[in-house]
């Protein structure tokens, strides 16, 4: 439904090409992750051949899960991604627990770090003092969320430029890691030996590195021609940041060698002063500045989708469901979003806030292939376009995947992952607060 542009509440309209749907993706999965976790992973991992199938299979994971989001996307395209998804297959309860989780622990929380990451990175090029980097990271946030209030149509174009710069600038660290005319042997094997405990920790910060692989299913209601664009984009965008995170690896173990990497503090940095010298410090902290803002505009616009479809069936929480058709997009959603992440920022490290949302995040990406499992059995009638290929197999070989990673993000995060825990249940009261007031009225 579309409805006066002098009205306050609307409905989504489809304005997002396959190319906005792509840069969402790559945008929000080509963050910060790549220039801080292969140092720990080249320290777990001491053998080249090792850390790049280590990267190659997870994004394999990734491949597979968009699989199951492909065809979940693309049979029910409404605005929310998985709050749909879980709401149809196990009932409002889950989708309401997936919201409420969403909202205060997984979504926010990554929204946090990511600014987190820009504040490091941005005191290094001018300080602010003693609290820069929240000062920083809460701006960044701030006007983000701003931007994005604007509408969809000003959100993805920022986005779009934001994934453009800074994929460019990867490509280029790429090219000119290659230039390197002495490297280092290519199949060297640091000290020591990889252990399975060390490898699936690892695995942890791989898979956090790739996360993003998703976010086109919360703004489902606003792609055009979801049916072909939504799948496309998942898997795409996927398979491009697989090669893109796989070359820009190897071309890090070309020009410093595996102990190199291992040592370093700031990879990328280091990888471009070799050949370029101090200046090209300075230009991958612009890079790593880029990417940071490219993945907090892309979590602040799909993660206020998730909060509008709970707020839309809920009474408890209408005003997060208020839709704007005068700027096109869930203002209060983004509001409530852009303020709660802001406030993150103030309480931990970036390590502290990836940890509190890790394990979490984990147990709801379980449910997404058991939810395909469900659906298929429950709505046989309803039309798909697109079916996830060698079914059953691939959905259940993910949910094994999501099962064994929540275990390690559990023994990984420790204290964090039980905070993180303990904020999701309490989502449990709030959903049964939420049916007695919808009762009451």
């Amino acid at each position: 439904m579309v409805t006066d542009e002098n009205t306050s509440c609307g409905a989504p309209i489809r304005v997002l090409g396959l190319f906005d749907s792509i840069c969402i993706i790559v945008g929000i999965i080509v963050g910060t992750g790549i220039f801080m976790t292969p140092m720990a992973i080249a320290g777990m991992i001491p053998s080249v051949p090792l850390i790049l199938l280590a990267w190659i299979l997870g994004g394999a994971l990734c491949v597979a899960g968009g699989f199951c989001y492909a065809e979940l996307a693309a049979t029910y395209p409404k605005a929310g991604g998985e709050y749909v998804y879980f709401c149809r297959a196990f009932g409002p309860w889950a989708g309401f627990l997936f919201s409420w989780s969403k909202m205060l622990v997984i979504r926010t929380g990554s929204i946090a770090a990511m600014a987190y990451a820009f504040g490091t990175y941005a005191e290094q090029v001018f300080s602010l003092g003693a609290h820069s980097i929240p000062l920083y990271a809460g701006f960044a946030i701030l006007l983000l969320t701003g931007l994005n209030i604007l509408g969809v149509r000003v959100g993805s174009l920022g986005q779009n430029i934001l994934t453009v710069a800074k994929v460019g600038g990867v490509l280029g660290v790429l090219i000119v890691a290659l230039m390197q005319p002495s490297s280092p042997p290519v199949m060297e094997v640091g000290g020591g030996s990889t252990t399975l405990s060390n490898f699936m920790i690892a695995m942890i910060l791989i898979l956090w590195t790739y996360g993003g692989w998703n976010e086109t299913a919360y703004v489902a209601a606003e792609v055009r021609n979801p049916e072909k664009n939504l799948p496309r984009s998942i898997l795409y965008g996927t398979m491009f940041v697989i090669v893109l995170y796989t070359a820009i690896n190897g071309a890090f173990l070309w020009t410093l060698g595996i102990t190199g990497v291992a040592g370093s503090k700031a990879v990328a940095a280091d990888c471009l002063a070799t050949v370029l010298g101090e200046s090209g410090r300075r230009i991958i902290s612009v890079l790593v500045l880029l990417s940071a803002l490219g993945a907090v505009n892309g979590l602040i616009l799909t993660g206020a989708r998730i909060s509008y479809a709970m707020g839309s069936e809920r009474s408890l929480f209408r005003l997060l469901g208020q839709w704007s058709s005068r700027f096109g997009g869930p203002i209060w959603a983004l509001v409530f979003q852009g303020i709660l992440s802001a406030i993150l920022v103030w309480t931990g490290t970036f390590e502290a806030l990836v940890t509190y949302t890790a394990a979490a995040a984990w147990i709801f990406f379980a449910l997404v292939p058991l939810s395909l499992l469900v659906l298929r059995q429950q709505d046989p009638d309803t039309p798909r376009i697109y079916r996830v290929p060698l079914y059953p197999f691939i959905p259940i070989l993910f949910l094994l995947c999501c099962l064994s990673m929540m275990y390690s993000s559990i023994t990984y995060a420790g204290i964090g992952a039980l905070l993180g825990f303990l904020i999701v249940l309490s989502g449990i009261p709030a959903y049964w607060v939420s049916r007695r007031v919808e009762r009451g009225g």
